[in-house]
């Protein structure tokens, strides 16, 4: 969609990344996951952890009038990182994703909305739901237990009827409750 001007990170997925390197035998792919967090890094907030929408590939949010900030595409992007952890046990998968969980935990699990600024001031005009909820469940399982538990419990009290919500709903219950299948584990 634009090269290094115009990416989205949601769309880098490093856990089946190191799966495409080990069936193919091709280490491009690890390269790519490594490089993943390059990018990760460089458009995430230091202190909340939340990246934008968009950005350029070296951080710079919202190029060319698209979604600066925390929204429908980002709110995926903690699942597709903590998948690199659980599966593959990538610390750098696992420092981002107790970085946005233990922000989101001072938000509070009830209290979530579709969409933030990057500095964590809410944008969002809904309430909680999955979409976004459930990308912070997720990331959790990367921290504590306690945090995953109460994350947990709030999307167990959920009952989305958007058609974007509840296909993400699918993912995160699925990785939740352990029952994402790891293409790597026989």
């Amino acid at each position: 969609w634009g090269g290094c001007n115009l990416t989205d990170i949601q769309y880098y997925t490093p856990g089946f990344f190191r799966v495409f390197a080990q069936v193919t035998n091709d280490p491009v792919w690890s390269e790519l996951a490594d490089d993943s967090y390059i990018i990760l890094n460089a458009c995430a907030n230091t202190s909340t952890g939340l990246v934008p929408d968009w950005h350029t590939a070296n951080g710079t949010p919202g190029p060319d009038n698209r979604a600066g900030h925390y929204g429908y595409d980002a709110c995926r992007v903690p699942w597709r990182m903590s998948l690199d952890y659980l599966w593959n046990g990538n610390s750098e998968a696992k420092d981002w994703c107790q970085k946005i969980s233990s922000w989101a935990s001072t938000v509070g699990a009830a209290n979530m909305v579709d969409g933030y600024e990057l500095n964590g001031t809410p944008r969002g005009t809904n309430g909680v739901n999955s979409a976004f909820l459930g990308g912070f469940a997720v990331a959790s399982l990367c921290n504590t237990s306690e945090l995953a538990n109460d994350f947990a419990t709030e999307m167990s009290k959920l009952n989305d009827t958007y058609w974007f919500n509840l296909n993400t709903r699918c993912l995160y219950l699925f990785t939740m409750t352990g029952n994402f299948w790891n293409p790597l584990d026989h």
